[in-house]
């Protein structure tokens, strides 16, 4: 995870998991990138499928049943493969997906002959014609050549393929040649090359396969992304410190015969795709940038095509120099990158950038000192900025015109606990689109889909508030950590709720810079049913506050989100947390062991850290944990170079071997503090599946707590 996110732009055909045990139509749906379809899907739990379909915007319904308005797009079986990677071609003709089975079904030759007794996981790359419903495979060289992976006990090997995604139209007179992009990870799992090919909507007229980018660096990531405004693909290639970004558009793609000279466009079979990305700008220790494209054809002559959004990243705590930015020549108030995010706006045709990011896009106003920016939305007319409070970490949208360059703030707060909400971008694939639609949604309430207008600057709110509004009751409270800091501290609970001792959970993260996922978990909405309080503690770690409260829970600082985590759970005992509740959070009388509340300490994937740091400091705090897929052996790992992750952890975790990184991972590793104490009941939950974090983690905690328990 980077330690900002990239822009939302997607070419994913997006849905929501229904809660119905019906087949139902998914929220949200979809307008694809020509505005002349909807996409949707139906979700069924009970056969454990999900099919997408899409309806025509550009005809009325003719008075057809609603099952003859639709056309089926594909579906996907959830018991035989994954929800992977998918992407819909610029004409909506055709959509791309990355399978991936869920069970073994091939097995895997030795170089002797011989037989391997553990299956791998088929991948294929499937395009679907829309229209006629026929599915093309991509020929993938070396498909299953990948070396075994060290962690994988299901199936033995790693995945080969990470990503895949349609790129621009090849030419305006023919839109039949499709360039087609996918990433491959190397023998350790880690994405680190770009292929691609040219798709013509047959079966055997593909060109050659060819890699067209590659990264050598084992803390890089290399992605693809395709642009706004459909003209280009991005290509990454990401650490946590530093980041490159090259562009393919039309002009960077060339037809080649087979002596390597220009060829016609006959007999695309039998010719070879060269391919040259365009740099954004160079690679520079302690900054990050990121990027997207609008549409020359589509932005009514706005040469600035380009919008990036860059800040620097401090490394260890010392500040990055960046001061010889230039300025922009009669812009005295250009501003020089900070740790926050700010957003330029420049053009293609200037790639790649020198000192100067280009044009400062949103001006600073009084606000603006308030808040910082976390992401951005991009259409033809405006870009819709997400922003998030330095106070409190609550979320702010703003719609600015890419013309005049007014702000104006898009207002949700109708709903009464705004402060306590998620919001974010539900697709807005659509790059013309003058409608910006958004999600909001709490963890214990459903998502609702909102639609604002940059014109009429009018939101369309749904006929129902959240479904709970009139009965769960929201805070979001700043706890005083150890050394003063103001940790962020979100409850929700139902204040009708007769009980009177409630147990609590506490959920913890703090880790990647990622802010804490306040989505809808239909898990946890019976449980505030039944009395209990859900809580999340937004320590250090995460990026709630800004960078600097990113940077000041990892590496050396890590211990700094296991304090924060620890206060929020101090705080439930005091005298202010009841009076801010006016509810008695305890235990029942028959199983009293303290004063203290029953607290339950959850946290899921690199969250086990800083719970399972704080198990092994204050057990008595905590009632029972319950831990899923978590990382709980960080010197292990990171002393570890055959894990595809280790070298890239080190700018989150530091690397053991380096004296204060060592002693700093020594001081909070979960697996390494276990001590002869007593310890609260935990639920270790591991998955045999799961590359990142494998279930040795809980096996080897769960084995030495159990030795070490009092």
């Amino acid at each position: 995870s980077s330690s900002a996110s990239s822009s939302t732009t997607t070419t994913t055909i997006t849905s929501t998991t229904s809660t119905s045990t019906s087949t139902t139509t998914s929220p949200p749906s979809e307008i694809g990138p020509t505005g002349n379809y909807e996409y949707f899907s139906h979700d069924n739990l009970h056969f454990g499928t999900r099919s997408y379909h899409r309806k025509d915007l550009r005809s009325g319904d003719g008075g057809k049943a609603k099952e003859e308005q639709e056309q089926f797009v594909f579906s996907i079986n959830f018991h035989l493969e994954e929800l992977g990677p998918m992407s819909l071609s610029v004409d909506e003709k055709y959509a791309v997906r990355l399978v991936t089975f869920v069970s073994p079904t091939r097995t895997r030759s030795n170089d002797n002959g011989s037989s391997n007794s553990k299956s791998t996981p088929r991948q294929r790359i499937l395009i679907r014609n829309i229209a006629t419903g026929k599915d093309h495979e991509v020929k993938v060289p070396n498909t299953y050549k990948c070396a075994p992976s060290p962690s994988s006990t299901n199936n033995g090997m790693r995945r080969q393929l990470s990503n895949v995604e349609f790129g621009p139209i090849l030419d305006d007179h023919d839109d039949s040649r499709h360039t087609l992009f996918y990433t491959e990870c190397d023998e350790l799992g880690r994405p680190h090359a770009v292929f691609a090919c040219i798709f013509d909507g047959t079966s055997n007229t593909n060109t050659d396969v060819e890699m067209i980018f590659q990264d050598s660096s084992a803390s890089n990531f290399v992605d693809v992304q395709r642009t706004k405004g459909c003209e280009y693909v991005a290509i990454h290639s990401t650490s946590k410190m530093s980041n490159e970004i090259r562009l393919v558009g039309r002009d960077c793609i060339h037809i080649m015969d087979g002596d390597g000279g220009d060829g016609d466009d006959s007999d695309i079979h039998m010719q070879k795709i060269k391919i040259h990305p365009k740099l954004v700008r160079k690679r520079q220790h302690g900054i990050q940038y990121f990027v997207d494209c609008g549409s020359n054809a589509a932005d009514e002559g706005n040469t600035n095509d380009l919008i990036i959004m860059a800040h620097e990243i401090r490394d260890k705590g010392q500040g990055y120099e960046y001061s010889e930015i230039a300025a922009v020549a009669g812009a005295s108030d250009h501003p020089l990158i900070g740790q926050e995010l700010s957003l330029f706006e420049d053009s293609v045709e200037n790639l790649p950038q020198g000192k100067s990011f280009g044009r400062p896009l949103l001006s600073k106003d009084e606000s603006s000192l308030h808040y910082f920016i976390e992401n951005m939305e991009l259409f033809a007319t405006h870009v819709v900025v997400f922003e998030r409070s330095f106070v409190d970490g609550v979320q702010r949208l703003k719609a600015i015109d890419r013309k005049s360059g007014e702000a104006v703030i898009i207002p949700f707060d109708y709903i009464g606990h705004d402060r306590c909400l998620q919001v974010s971008a539900a697709g807005n694939i659509h790059y013309q689109s003058s409608i910006f639609t958004f999600i909001v949604e709490s963890p214990i309430e459903h998502p609702i889909t909102m639609h604002y207008d940059f014109f009429s600057r009018k939101l369309s709110k749904p006929a129902h508030k959240l479904s709970g509004s009139s009965r769960y009751r929201y805070n979001r409270t700043l706890v005083d950590s150890d050394d003063g800091a103001k940790v962020p501290l979100t409850t929700m609970f139902d204040e009708n709720f007769d009980g009177v001792n409630r147990p609590i959970i506490l959920i913890g993260y703090g880790a990647y810079g990622e802010n804490q996922n306040l989505s809808y978990e239909p898990a946890l909405r019976p449980l505030v049913d039944r009395g209990f309080m859900i809580s999340f503690c937004h320590g250090r770690g995460g990026r709630e506050l800004g960078q600097q409260w990113h940077e000041d829970g990892c590496r050396l600082r890590k211990i700094n989100g296991v304090n924060d985590y620890l206060a929020c759970a101090e705080y439930f005992s005091s005298k202010e947390f009841s009076a801010a509740t006016n509810c008695k959070f305890g235990q029942k009388k028959e199983a009293l062991t303290s004063n203290r509340p029953f607290v339950v300490a959850k946290a899921f994937s690199a969250g086990g850290i800083v719970v399972g740091a704080s198990l092994n400091k204050s057990p008595q705090l905590f009632q029972c944990a319950s831990l899923t897929n978590c990382f709980l052996d960080v010197m292990g790992s990171m002393s570890n170079s055959e894990l595809h992750l280790t070298e890239h952890e080190w700018d989150e975790f530091g690397n053991p071997q380096e004296k204060e990184a060592c002693l700093s991972i020594t001081n909070y590793c979960p697996l390494m503090n276990i001590q002869k104490q007593t310890y609260p009941p935990i639920l270790l939950n591991g998955a045999v599946d799961d590359e990142n974090v494998p279930f040795r983690h809980s096996l080897v905690f769960g084995k030495k707590i159990r030795s070490h328990s009092e």
